[in-house]
């Protein structure tokens, strides 16, 4: 269970400091296989509801671990096509079928479906990392003067994702996100 307390005080205490440098990456194929394995000795069949492909190399590893397992017919991976809170509108909207009583197959219809109109939007509350992390991959689309001016002014942009495509929609100022 997540605790909202804990998760703030970790926020506060760890991503104010400039000189972390984190990074995520996903699982391998293999070790995606290894997690799917654990759950088909608990259950029947799996869906798995992943980040936009075009952003994650997750959809991709989770298709071949269905593949190393040779069980294609008790796992469905299905590209959310989304960022943000967008994955999360998908999963809830499978939640919400599996506790009306759905089946399996009307749960994965309807999330495939979902994965084709969901869009989503995010405000950040400090664009240094955001900036940090475009950087690092060459994208200039945060520059250190838009930066600066943002922190200064208190101007967060407001994100829409759809897919692989993200833009600013438009800015919020005064906006606290804590």
């Amino acid at each position: 269970m997540r605790d909202p307390t804990l998760a703030m005080r970790f926020y506060r205490t760890y991503l104010e400091h400039r000189d972390i440098d984190a990074e995520t990456a996903p699982y391998t194929p293999q070790e995606t296989a290894a997690f799917f394995r654990r759950l088909l000795t608990r259950y029947e069949r799996i869906l798995c509801i992943t980040i936009t492909s075009r952003r994650s190399r997750i959809y991709e590893h989770c298709n071949e671990a269905r593949r190393l397992l040779n069980a294609g017919d008790r796992i469905d991976v299905i590209d959310s096509n989304s960022l943000f809170a967008g994955q999360a509108a998908v999963v809830a909207a499978a939640i919400e079928m599996r506790e009306q009583g759905a089946s399996f197959d009307e749960i994965v219809r309807e999330v495939r479906h979902c994965a084709t109109i969901v869009e989503a939007y995010a405000m950040p509350h400090d664009l240094y990392y955001m900036r940090a992390r475009a950087r690092r991959r060459g994208d200039k689309s945060i520059g250190l003067l838009q930066y600066l001016a943002g922190q200064a002014l208190d101007i967060k942009p407001i994100i829409h994702a759809r897919g692989a495509e993200t833009a600013v929609v438009t800015k919020a100022r005064g906006c606290r996100t804590r």
